[in-house]
């Protein structure tokens, strides 16, 4: 029996879209979300669940001690990978919003003071919406934010050993199997990121590099929160061993 492309009739409802895919959930079981690819032959699907997963076992594991910490910050595990017609998909647990917003929060934590929310959506995209700190320090405080955030990328790029090129952060709740809600920061969109063997060193870095400056997620040097950020950046590049790397790392930001 051949399986073919999920329908969006009146039980889909679609909440994000990208270059390559579309990210949706059934009505029926609204915790659940599906990303799926039109064009599986290109491999990006197939590579994001492959490094979403790494980066799930790596977490795993760095945390499995760590409950407080576990329960602040959150990478999703992919599972049902299915290749169907040219197209596949995956699953995974949806994060939700804090509001009644049904697309994902990305919270700008080096953004400026005073940064409007805005829902990022076109014609080709839906990307979520950008949340300030305004609103993030409703919710929880900005230091312990902001030092989640260095501990989250450090994880992945320093226990995963993954650039997280072109990653994103995000911030909501996922419910488990108990129905308890646990709000999380958690970092999403593998899709272009790669493992450090992958690459040259110098290409390695300006990639790690990029993925904490192009995109306002996490405090530049010149946030006063960037110490909260560092701090925790460099407590899990020092569990594994790559204190000095990620000194470069961080040192470079902003330079150019």
């Amino acid at each position: 029996m051949k399986m073919s492309i999920p329908s969006y009739n009146k039980s889909k409802k679609l909440i994000g879209r990208g270059g390559y895919g579309e990210i949706y959930y059934n009505i029926n079981n609204p915790n659940t979300v599906y990303k799926l690819s039109h064009n599986c032959m290109n491999g990006d699907l197939n590579k994001e669940y492959n490094m979403l997963l790494k980066a799930y076992n790596t977490y795993i594991k760095y945390t499995k001690n760590k409950k407080n910490l576990r329960n602040r910050i959150h990478i999703l595990k992919p599972s049902n990978w299915k290749q169907f017609n040219g197209n596949c998909l995956f699953k995974m647990s949806r994060i939700f919003s804090l509001s009644d917003d049904e697309f994902v929060w990305h919270p700008y934590l080096g953004g400026e003071e005073g940064f409007k929310d805005v829902l990022y959506k076109t014609d080709l995209h839906i990307r979520g919406r950008q949340i300030g700190l305004e609103t993030i320090s409703k919710y929880i405080s900005l230091k312990r934010i902001t030092r989640d955030s260095g501990i989250l990328i450090g994880i992945v790029h320093y226990g995963a050993k993954l650039d997280a090129f072109d990653t994103e952060l995000a911030f909501g709740i996922v419910k488990n199997y108990n129905g308890v809600k646990n709000l999380q920061l958690f970092l999403i969109d593998f899709d272009k990121v790669s493992n450090w063997d992958e690459l040259e060193e110098d290409q390695l870095i300006e990639n790690m590099i990029s993925s904490l400056e192009d995109v306002p997620y996490y405090p530049g040097p010149n946030s006063k929160y960037f110490s909260n950020f560092k701090s925790g950046y460099l407590s899990v590049a020092g569990y594994y061993g790559y204190e000095k790397l990620a000194l470069k790392v961080l040192n470079s930001m902003y330079t150019d």
